[in-house]
C-alpha cells in the first residue's frame, strides 16, 4: 500500500513538472492598423503587459506589419498569447509566423 502511494505521488510530480514545462518561442506577426514606430521601449513594455511573455522585435516586413519573438510564460498556449495580442487597440491582424515552422 505504501508503494503504491509512493509511486502514485511520483507520477502526480512527474505531471506537474511536464505540465509546468514553458513552451518553446514563437515568431509571431503584427499587422497594425496605422504606420507607428513599434518596436520602441515603451510599446515592447505594452506587449508584455498584455501577454506576460518575453518579448523580442525582431524585424519589420512593411510599413504597417512587424515580426516579434515570444517566449511565453509557463502555462500560457500559443492560443491564448496570440488571443491577448488580438485583443489589443491598435493591432488589425496576429499570426504565427508559419516560415519559422516549416523544417
Amino acid at each position: 500500500m505504501a508503494s503504491a502511494l509512493i509511486l502514485a505521488c511520483s507520477l502526480c510530480a512527474c505531471a506537474q513538472t511536464t505540465a509546468e514545462k514553458p513552451l518553446p518561442p514563437i515568431r509571431v506577426i503584427l499587422h497594425f492598423k496605422e504606420t507607428l514606430a513599434f518596436n520602441n521601449a515603451a510599446f515592447l513594455q505594452a506587449l508584455h503587459d498584455q501577454t506576460q511573455a518575453q518579448v523580442q522585435y525582431v524585424t519589420a516586413v512593411s510599413k504597417d506589419t512587424h515580426v516579434y519573438r515570444f517566449q511565453p510564460p509557463t502555462g500560457l498556449s500559443y492560443t491564448q498569447l496570440i488571443q491577448r495580442l488580438s485583443n489589443m487597440p491598435g493591432i488589425a491582424h496576429v499570426e504565427a509566423d508559419q516560415k519559422i515552422l516549416l523544417p
